[in-house]
């Protein structure tokens, strides 16, 4: 599936909501902040795409160079979303010089530590950059649990990872919007992630909605999601018990579920 979207700020000005949805845009992606700064039009904006029927999602352009200013950066993007419907992902925006003289470490650490604090809080978390910067400038191993908002500008994403949204152009024209707005497509349901419906796979592990520190029994198993909302895989202790879990799926045992035996050790 995709979906046709837009991302927006204050360079857009005022927005006849009405007439984007009206126009086919399917979701939007609105700036909160720059910074600890709020953008000046995010909260009309959220006020009118809510009022139009447009879900939404959230993203602050990021000026943080280390792990504790990401975290705050988090926190205000969270405290912005509060008292609307947030149902597509809350995105770190990573493309300001000052970040460009980080290590990939060091780039890597802030989008995860952001990521974080997103995903804790219940929400989709999400990393904006260029494809450049995504294949270059990030240590890609690492942000498997983070989805991707890759820009691309032109007709094909040569992109060479995963993504879940592509922000295809900066010239799009849109009704009920004066000037150029960027145009973005998702290619995964956030909504269903948002709303905890379905099994979701990022990097290597799975996901279920928004299951988060707790078991969980789907389609007859048992599964354990750790704190971050990945299902467990191997040995863990869950509750000062020990207990298996697939790390595949082999036979009649699905991959994360919890393996358990009869007294001669047959998997039951």
């Amino acid at each position: 599936m995709e979906k046709k979207g837009i991302d927006v700020s204050k360079w857009q000005g005022t927005i006849d909501w009405n007439q984007v949805r009206q126009s086919g845009i399917e979701f939007a992606m609105i700036r909160a902040a720059t910074g600890l700064t709020s953008d000046p039009n995010c909260e009309a904006n959220l006020k009118g795409a809510e009022g139009a029927g447009l879900p939404v999602g959230l993203y602050l352009y990021s000026y943080a160079l280390d792990v504790a200013q990401a975290e705050k950066e988090a926190d205000f993007l969270l405290q912005t979303a509060e008292g609307h419907k947030i149902s597509y992902p809350m995105a770190i925006d990573m493309e300001d010089k000052s970040q460009q003289q980080l290590t990939n470490a060091q780039r890597t650490e802030i989008a995860l530590a952001f990521a974080s604090k997103i995903r804790e809080a219940g929400f989709v978390p999400m990393l904006y950059a260029s494809k450049y910067w995504l294949e270059n400038l990030f240590d890609r191993g690492r942000l498997g649990n983070v989805e991707i908002w890759v820009a691309q500008w032109g007709g094909q994403n040569s992109y060479n990872g995963s993504y879940g949204m592509w922000q295809y152009s900066n010239t799009g024209k849109v009704r009920g919007i004066g000037g150029n707005v960027d145009l973005d497509c998702a290619c995964k349901d956030y909504p269903a992630m948002m709303a905890g419906e379905g099994w979701v796979r990022r990097g290597s592990r799975w996901y279920y909605g928004n299951c988060r520190d707790t078991w969980k029994k789907i389609d007859g198993r048992w599964y354990w999601f750790e704190p971050d909302g990945m299902a467990a895989t191997g040995i863990q202790e869950v509750g000062g018990k020990w207990y298996v879990f697939a790390d595949k799926s082999i036979g009649p045992v699905k991959e994360c579920q919890c393996i358990y035996t009869d007294r001669d050790g047959a998997i039951v």
